[in-house]
């Protein structure tokens, strides 16, 4: 089996939870506090691909984030029995 991808920063971390409607990967978000973690959403992390269609869009000095908010709704749980 193959081991879940998963992402850190200093104040989330980030597990794969599936994929979109579309076929896009999402993760979940959880916000680490001193007293643990707690869900904090789902969210797309944009690619190289996404950053260079958005620089064309939006100029090269705006400010963009690595992980974009996903709708809970866009998630595909045909698969999952839930």
């Amino acid at each position: 089996m193959a081991k879940l991808k998963a992402y850190e920063t200093a104040t989330h971390r980030y597990v794969l939870a599936g994929k979109d409607v579309w076929g896009q990967q999402v993760y979940a978000a959880y916000l680490k506090l001193p007293g643990g973690e707690v869900f904090a959403g789902y969210r797309y992390r944009r690619t190289r691909k996404d950053f260079a269609r958005l620089r064309k869009v939006y100029g090269p000095l705006t400010p963009l984030a690595r992980w974009e908010e996903c709708p809970e709704w866009c998630i595909d749980r045909s698969n999952t029995g839930v």
